[in-house]
């Protein structure tokens, strides 16, 4: 133990991380033995850091402007979206030039031991985003331990919630209990069960999307099904065309709304109504959603 002063420096160095009682005391020592200059330099900067430096807006990258530089880029892709553990990982998939899309930093990764869990992250900002029509794709990479993969299933299983209607969300939950209680067992895996059990009590839940698979298998069964229209079938092989098949398709996805006016089913099921949301919950905005794919892919009859 030292006196005074330089041992407040050296239990203050030694609660950063990966820094441990002996690399602390080797930090230490060299700076005191720096100049002045040196010393005030690195003051300095470790001030204007904490006042300057904040979080993006948008992906919570490092950054000293409200949203980062990757962020405010027009060049970059609005339809992919990696997501990362720490800013650290942003700049080393930069560095390699393939990714051209966004980002979108968790603050770190989950870890019951640490006591980190899911409401300590940016998961529920990142679910706010793909809740963005013009979201394609998502890369989860976060880091190939425990912990790592722990919150990329986590993050799969929010993310196939996100797309689903109400009551989805409670079985992810569930879910990610279970993996929770798998990952560091009992009496610790009690704690998330508790929550999980008082989250699925008291979730909305809908049973439209049990009932539209019903009713559509239902239709199967009875021969309501009819033909494939033309633009959809296969093109790849040697009479395709002459037979009319994939003549007149539309890519979707080179539209700017990643929607087109085009005929999907036949006159048999066209006017059938399958998924009748309720108007509860993130179902209410999921049926808003779909009014509007609908209003735009049937329009193709007045074409």
């Amino acid at each position: 133990m030292y006196e005074g002063v330089v041992q407040e420096l050296i239990d203050e160095l030694g609660r950063l991380p990966g820094v441990g009682p002996k690399s602390a005391q080797r930090i230490a020592f060299y700076l005191l033995q720096t100049d002045d200059d040196q010393a005030e330099k690195l003051a300095q900067v470790l001030k204007e850091v904490k006042e300057r430096v904040r979080f993006c807006e948008v992906c919570g990258n490092v950054t000293e402007e409200p949203q980062c530089n990757i962020c405010r880029d027009a060049r970059r892709s609005r339809t992919s979206i990696c997501v990362v553990e720490e800013s650290k990982d942003v700049q080393a998939i930069e560095r390699t030039r393939e990714f051209r899309g966004l980002y979108h930093v968790l603050g770190g990764a989950i870890s019951p031991i640490e006591g980190i869990g899911p409401d300590q992250l940016r998961i529920k900002e990142l679910m706010s985003r793909l809740s963005d029509p013009q979201i394609q794709e998502v890369i989860i990479a976060t880091d190939p331990n425990l912990e790592g993969e722990a919150t990329a299933t986590y993050n799969a299983a929010a993310d196939a919630a996100n797309l689903a209607a109400v009551g989805v969300q409670a079985a992810q939950a569930a879910v990610a209990a279970a993996d929770t209680v798998a990952m560091i067992g009992m009496p610790e895996g009690r704690i998330p069960l508790a929550e999980a059990t008082i989250y699925l009590a008291l979730a909305p839940k809908s049973n439209t999307a049990y009932n539209a698979i019903n009713a559509a298998l239902q239709d199967v069964r009875n021969g309501v099904v009819g033909q494939v229209p033309n633009a959809l079938k296969s093109s790849n092989f040697a009479k395709a065309q002459s037979q009319g098949a994939g003549v007149g398709y539309e890519y979707p996805h080179d539209s700017s709304r990643a929607v087109v006016p085009q005929r999907y089913l036949d006159d048999k099921v066209l006017g059938r109504k399958y998924y009748l949301p309720k108007d509860v919950g993130q179902e209410r905005e999921l049926g808003e959603r779909w009014a509007k794919l609908r209003e735009i892919i049937r329009s193709f009859k007045t074409k």
